[in-house]
């Protein structure tokens, strides 16, 4: 018995021992991989300190700014790329993949550096373009100097440099309201005898008027006679809103009649038409309108389908762009529709955005048209301003009416075909006729 108790001991406390021994081993393992942390820890820290508190030889100093520029470098190169992948933007890498553009560009270089005469490298690169847009046959895309470009932004823009005044030879035949011609006092049927002190006559009117558009003092100084006498102004030259759309009424036996005549499609057409076209429905009551697009050679599509968007219901296509991708309908997505009787006055010089929005009245509210055939342009143009001022301008898709035509080179034809007189305004007479 008493040898019992002792193995029962003894085991007993070699299990103790062996128990104590596994805990010695977790703490030694705890403590060495304390140790190894500490280690790494100030293998760390002495790495920082040796980064950030060494001093460097003017040599390391080089290697690391050359570093971080090849770093930085790669990284925005990544960032352009992504930021504008997909977007039209063109690199040297893709140009020198182009065989046709490398065989240009070689010709240039060539004739550049060896023709026997000094060569004007810009007016050669700009035949270039004109020869490149001729290839097309297409009238429509044209590269424009910069006074053609000053003039087709101007007629875009709906606005100009000058007084607010309308010439016919020497004689004034329109002042613009609320313009500084108006308010110092011109008046129709003033005849112009000097600007800036230059005689003005038939025989040199234009070269004159040249002259004062390239005036920079901004001010002109006008003299004009009026019943027999000679009156001097001095008018200061500003930023002219032309007068695009123009708007009246008549009341024929209690028909209230609206008028509205657009001579072009600018970037006022729509704010200058809703304008006027409210004021007709609100101050003269008119339920029944004209719309005047004759000689209207159009200009920005949107204008003329933001108008369109007043009569139509919404969801209604009111043109179509067709590339040679794909076909986008262009819809209305307004609230507002008009119900009442449209009557469209057209001729053979109403084009583009004119007869764009000619098919959409007619196609969805079924609009009276009323004249002589349109143009017939259902072409669309792109603008680019390039780097040197000038225009590029060419054509890009061709756009369908709702019903799915494409009236490129046949026109609209009117519901009733009226040619003008010289006497009276056949058109408008049959227009008042079809509302009465």
């Amino acid at each position: 018995m008493a040898s019992k108790g002792k193995n029962e001991n003894s085991n007993s406390k070699k299990k103790n021992t062996v128990k104590r021994s596994k805990k010695e081993v977790e703490i030694v393992k705890n403590k060495s991989s304390k140790l190894k942390k500490e280690e790494v820890m100030k293998k760390d820290n002495n790495f920082l300190k040796m980064l950030f508190f060494k001093k460097y030889s003017l040599f390391d100093l080089l290697v690391f700014v050359i570093i971080f520029i090849v770093l930085s470098s790669l990284l925005t190169s990544q960032y352009v790329v992504h930021r504008y992948k997909g977007k039209g933007v063109l690199c040297n890498a893709t140009l020198s993949m182009d065989k046709y553009l490398s065989e240009f560009t070689s010709v240039y270089q060539e004739v550049g550096d060896n023709y026997y005469e000094d060569v004007d490298k810009k007016k050669m690169i700009e035949a270039a373009i004109d020869g490149m847009l001729n290839f097309l046959e297409d009238n429509y895309s044209i590269h424009m100097n910069n006074d053609q470009s000053d003039s087709f932004d101007d007629n875009l823009d709906g606005t100009y440099e000058g007084i607010g005044i309308v010439l016919q030879g020497i004689e004034i035949i329109e002042v613009y309201k609320n313009s500084p011609a108006e308010k110092a006092g011109l008046k129709i049927g003033d005849v112009v005898k000097k600007i800036n002190g230059e005689e003005m006559s038939l025989e040199n009117a234009y070269d004159v008027i040249q002259n004062v558009k390239d005036n920079t003092e901004g001010v002109m100084n006008i003299t004009v006679e009026r019943d027999g006498n000679i009156i001097d102004k001095e008018i200061a030259i500003n930023r002219i809103n032309l007068p695009i759309v123009t708007s009246n009424f008549v009341d024929i036996n209690n028909n209230r009649i609206g008028y509205i005549k657009i001579t072009s499609f600018t970037e006022n057409s729509f704010e200058q038409f809703n304008e006027q076209l409210v004021e007709l429905e609100q101050k003269n009551n008119i339920r029944k309108l004209i719309i005047d697009l004759r000689d209207n050679g159009g200009g920005y599509l949107e204008q003329s389908a933001e108008i369109a968007s007043l009569f139509i219901e919404k969801g209604k296509i009111i043109y179509s762009l067709e590339d040679k991708k794909k076909k986008n309908d262009v819809k209305d997505d307004t609230k507002e529709k008009r119900d009442y009787k449209v009557v469209l006055l057209v001729n053979g010089a109403s084009a583009s955005a004119s007869e764009i929005l000619t098919a959409a009245l007619k196609d969805n509210n079924n609009a009276i048209i009323v004249g002589t055939k349109t143009f017939g342009k259902g072409k669309v143009q792109t603008t680019k301003k390039l780097d040197d001022g000038t225009i590029l301008k060419y054509t890009s898709s061709k756009w369908l009416r709702p019903n799915g035509d494409c009236i490129d080179g046949n026109g609209i034809i009117p519901d009733y075909e009226v040619e003008q007189s010289d006497n009276k305004d056949n058109q408008y007479e049959k227009a008042i006729s079809l509302l009465k």
